[in-house]
């Protein structure tokens, strides 16, 4: 991820899960990038979708590990918190944002699918420096962003995207999520949607 910009700043995530989720909706879900993924930019990552809706979408790229520690990160943008972890590139959009998704035992702005919470409000820093930390956590710099229709399009494969080189989906865990870093994390991911496919096909 390089040197941060001093002007980093705190921003809220404003995002609720889809009331109406069907099929063709994926808060909550982790996109696997395929073997063939065309845009380099995303070859072998896993993004968490954090909203999902018909104006649009955004997430967060999970298993891009940068080049400063959470605490180096957030001294850069004025706040003194001994965070241990090292901070992700989230994704290429929105680089002056900070966001969190963690485990349930502490509440925060978003509550999503699977127990993952994300958050990126002040409010949530307040509680970390007062000591209320979740057991589980990994924080992000950037973001990634959809146009309405264009998450749908990808994932299917339909041109301009191709089917070959489209997003593989399945269901975000914890475990999924927490547990795994960098490539290990893009083949668990890759493992969970192979073993998805078995299952669909047992039924």
């Amino acid at each position: 991820m390089g040197d941060w910009n001093s002007k980093i700043c705190i921003t809220h995530i404003y995002s609720t899960v889809n009331t109406h989720m069907d099929t063709n909706y994926y808060t909550g879900n982790l996109l696997v990038a395929p073997p063939k993924m065309m845009d380099k930019r995303f070859s072998s990552t896993v993004v968490y979708v954090v909203n999902h809706t018909p104006s649009g979408a955004w997430g967060l790229v999970l298993n891009k590990p940068g080049n400063l520690s959470n605490k180096e990160l957030l001294s850069q943008i004025g706040i003194d918190l001994n965070l241990s972890g090292i901070a992700h590139a989230g994704g290429p959009m929105n680089t002056n944002s900070v966001h969190f998704l963690h485990s349930p035992d502490v509440t925060s702005s978003g509550t999503f699918p699977g127990n993952i919470f994300a958050s990126g409000d002040m409010e949530f820093i307040t509680r970390l420096q007062e000591g209320n930390r979740p057991e589980r956590y990994r924080m992000f710099v950037g973001s990634c962003s959809w146009a309405p229709g264009q998450l749908e399009m990808e994932v299917m494969g339909e041109s301009p995207w191709r089917p070959e080189f489209s997003w593989l989906t399945v269901p975000a865990t914890p475990e999924l999520v927490f547990d795994y870093d960098d490539m290990s994390q893009w083949q668990h991911c890759l493992d969970a949607c192979a073993n998805n496919v078995v299952k669909d096909w047992m039924v």
